[in-house]
């Protein structure tokens, strides 16, 4: 019970059930996820917007990594080439490409976030 003090967001939930912490912690989990799904669509969205080129089919995806897992924080991990691809080497060390990455990334976030004060209002 004492290390679900920070499970979510520093809620402590030490004197919950655990059946009760338990079912708080999936409800967050779940919201988070969801969220954390807009999120990526938003920076797909925004990506496109720019005109950067994506992963041809299903350029949002998932993956286990530890970093994504949060269960209070929406998280995303963009992945914009390979350095073992020439081709995206170049293009990563474009500075215009750059440019435009980070670009989309901040209207991506700026966008989740409007969205997210609407939602939550």
């Amino acid at each position: 019970r004492e290390n679900r003090a920070d499970a979510i967001g520093g809620v402590d939930l030490g004197d919950q059930s655990d059946d009760v912490a338990g079912i708080l912690v999936d409800l967050t989990v779940r919201e988070t996820v969801n969220d954390g799904n807009r999120l990526a669509g938003m920076m797909v969205d925004a990506l496109e917007h720019q005109g950067v080129s994506l992963l041809p089919s299903a350029p949002h995806r998932s993956a286990g990594f530890a970093v994504l897992k949060s269960p209070d924080i929406p998280s995303v991990l963009i992945e914009m080439g390979y350095l073992s691809d020439i081709s995206d080497a170049r293009a990563l060390a474009d500075p215009h490409h750059q440019a435009q990455i980070a670009s989309a990334i901040a209207d991506g976030v700026d966008r989740y976030f409007a969205w997210l004060q609407v939602s939550r209002s």
